[in-house]
């Protein structure tokens, strides 16, 4: 039996919303722009899976070495582009347009889809400036060939993140504890830091998020730590809070919409543990709420990012 036939498409989404279809479908080319092979200048292997390089350690005298962790580098990768005149447009609009959805502060988005598969995207920014090659005018072939050197500051292929809304359907502010579950999965080969949204709809509300280590070691408290939960500080009127338990950002894991210093309440409590890769099973986790009006929203969100632009499930 044959394997079905999966196609695959290629679009580049400007900063500015503007949409090329570059490669596959039945568009490809239709702006003027079309992804140029490897012996134009194309690099896809810079780009096709995320460039992670191994640390090992080892002392003056020690005979080979020890694993010490991983480093995961920014992808940095040049794309050629075949720039032709349409039927509308001469081709120094079209060359002009593509330019102008390019940008060396703002991202644009690559995006590879397989039909009725998947679609994922690199968020990608000018990494230098483009370069023409052309050996004649330009104006008069309605031709040149167009080299990108793109920069991915974060290198992982993403999917738009799961979501899960749960609302309270209890009064708790005189007494009670209302119990939301949520359901934690994660089918990608990366692990993963869930982010949480809380609304504070009145004065008051206490959540209680889940930290569980779901095996996670990387402390030697995998067992103390398999049912940790995080006391929130109580929220002001309208302090809507976003936590983000990744243990790298930048932000600060705790963020309130009133600029509030939520952090300087949270008394040095932090959250420590990720999804695991390939969580085989979904896992469903309690947020308990307390001092909370009928009404208020939590959101879970997972985000999905993979190594590669396919694959790897």
């Amino acid at each position: 039996m044959a394997t079905p036939r999966e196609d695959m498409s290629i679009t580049y989404e400007g900063w500015n919303g503007v949409f090329y279809d570059i490669c596959g479908g039945d568009n490809e080319g239709l702006q003027g722009v079309r992804l140029a092979t490897d012996s134009h200048g194309t690099a896809w292997e810079d780009l096709y899976e995320a460039q992670i390089e191994t640390i090992y350690n080892s002392t003056a005298f020690e005979i080979g070495g020890r694993y010490g962790g991983l480093r995961e580098h920014m992808m940095e990768f040049t794309l050629a582009f075949h720039i032709k005149a349409t039927h509308d447009r001469p081709w120094r609009i079209n060359d002009s347009r593509f330019r102008k959805a390019m940008s060396f502060k703002k991202e644009s988005k690559l995006r590879v889809k397989i039909k009725e598969q998947s679609e994922r995207w690199l968020n990608v920014r000018l990494k230098s400036t483009p370069k023409l090659k052309v050996q004649v005018d330009p104006n008069g072939l309605k031709y040149g060939l167009l080299l990108v050197p793109f920069v991915a500051a974060y290198p992982r292929w993403v999917e738009d993140d799961f979501t899960q809304t749960l609302t309270t359907a209890t009064n708790t502010t005189v007494t009670g504890t209302e119990t939301l579950w949520f359901n934690l999965s994660n089918p990608t080969n990366n692990e993963v830091w869930v982010r949480w949204v809380l609304q504070a709809g009145n004065a008051g509300i206490i959540y209680t998020l889940p930290d569980w280590s779901l095996g996670d070691d990387r402390f030697d408290l995998a067992e103390e730590h398999d049912d940790r939960m995080i006391i929130m500080p109580p929220l002001l009127l309208n302090e809507h809070v976003v936590v983000d338990t990744d243990e790298m950002t930048m932000q600060g894991q705790v963020n309130s919409s009133l600029d509030t210093q939520i952090y300087q309440r949270m008394n040095s409590k932090e959250f420590l543990y990720p999804l695991p890769a390939y969580m085989e099973e979904v896992v469903s986790v309690p947020v308990m709420v307390t001092e909370a009006d009928i009404g208020n929203v939590v959101q879970l969100r997972i985000p999905r990012s993979w190594s590669r632009p396919w694959g790897l499930e």
